[in-house]
């Protein structure tokens, strides 16, 4: 909404490091913060992912990396929503018929969707996932954009239980810090206790629950050694 009518019709032609360029001198006119998310783990590995690191650092822009850190929950998420690819699986109702709910299943609590997952490629996609995320956070490190990795489940565990709050309250200062906002463990306290999820979410259950051919699955994954990833 910062951009002028000539700013929009020019990024049209730009690449995304001018494009942000752009965005950022436009929220700075308004003495504005820029907000936005993207996903480096995909990015990583590109030759252009030097150039945006580059630039972060070059304008300033602060950087916090969040990963979900059971990766075989994100897989089974991604399945579930159509959003997985590569043939690691698909989504079925409870009678193992493949579905196109995707994502419209989080918009009715009464669906019941399970993934149907291609064992040995959910075992390679949580290796090479592994993979990639030391090598996106060692990436970070050398443009000096992070220092750590910060989890999901820190940050969202005060939804499941007053017993989480404490840990999502580090999760967030860390977060904030990566930032450079100092914030103190009250202040963070006081604005998760009034979200109006807070201490209502059920805690996640066994992969059985949703996954349709969990004892495939289970087999593969214990014979790679990733059954730490399992929930039974």
């Amino acid at each position: 909404k910062y951009l002028t009518d000539a700013e929009k019709e020019e990024m049209k032609d730009l690449d995304m490091t001018q494009s942000l360029k752009l965005a950022v001198e436009a929220v700075q006119r308004n003495n504005e913060t820029l907000f936005f998310k993207t996903n480096t783990q995909l990015q990583s590995w590109d030759p252009s992912f030097q150039v945006m690191g580059t630039f972060f650092k070059d304008t300033g822009i602060k950087a916090a990396l969040v990963f979900r850190n059971n990766i075989l929950d994100w897989n089974v998420c991604r399945i579930r929503d159509c959003f997985a690819g590569s043939g690691m699986g698909h989504p079925v109702n409870e009678n193992g018929v493949e579905d196109e709910v995707c994502f419209g299943r989080r918009k009715d609590p009464n669906l019941s969707t399970w993934a149907l997952v291609n064992p040995a490629k959910m075992v390679t996609s949580i290796k090479q996932t592994e993979i990639d995320r030391v090598e996106t956070l060692k990436k970070l490190r050398e443009l000096g954009l992070v220092t750590e990795e910060l989890y999901s489940e820190d940050l969202l565990s005060f939804e499941l239980s007053s017993e989480g709050l404490e840990r999502s309250v580090e999760g967030w200062k860390k977060l904030l810090s990566s930032w450079g906002i100092a914030a103190s463990t009250k202040s963070i306290e006081e604005v998760l206790t009034q979200e109006p999820l807070t201490g209502k979410l059920p805690q996640p259950g066994p992969h059985s629950d949703v996954i349709y051919n969990i004892d495939e699955v289970e087999s593969e994954l214990r014979k790679n050694g990733l059954e730490h990833y399992l929930r039974t």
